[in-house]
């Protein structure tokens, strides 16, 4: 896939940390800001280019879409974000850490995802891969 719009600069200037209000103000297809994984996005120039559509990155305009991109995106998204960034996510005082601060590991994306390859066969047997009898069936014939 390729994107006309995705351009990149060379000399961006340094991030600065933004509020989730400051987010919320940059809610339309003319400004669009994201939150993906605490750090925030401008994806305005992607409106017209997103496979999924200009109505999803609307809905979610202006604020976190963390699980969303995480549930749906794989390593080619991931690999345009920086592109994109304009900086890190500044919690209010109090505010709780999400568990994005904490690493990859610890967010809404544990476990399994799409790319994972196949689910392992809950009625294998542990190493030969030979299916196991149902105990719910009746004696073979």
């Amino acid at each position: 896939l390729f994107f006309r719009s995705h351009v990149v600069t060379q000399s961006q200037p340094a991030a600065m940390p933004i509020t989730e209000a400051e987010v919320a103000k940059h809610a339309t297809q003319e400004d669009c800001w994201v939150i993906i994984e605490d750090k925030v996005y401008d994806i305005t120039s992607f409106f017209g280019e997103h496979p999924g559509g200009d109505r999803i990155m609307l809905q979610y305009a202006g604020q976190d879409c963390s699980r969303e991109f995480v549930k749906f995106h794989f390593q080619y998204a991931r690999s345009l974000l920086p592109d994109f960034y304009i900086g890190d996510l500044k919690k209010a005082a109090g505010s709780l850490l999400s568990p994005f601060a904490m690493g990859p590991s610890a967010g809404p994306s544990l476990g399994r995802r799409r790319g994972d390859g196949p689910r392992p066969n809950p009625m294998a047997g542990p190493v030969s891969g030979v299916p196991r009898p149902n105990p719910m069936a009746g004696p073979l014939p």
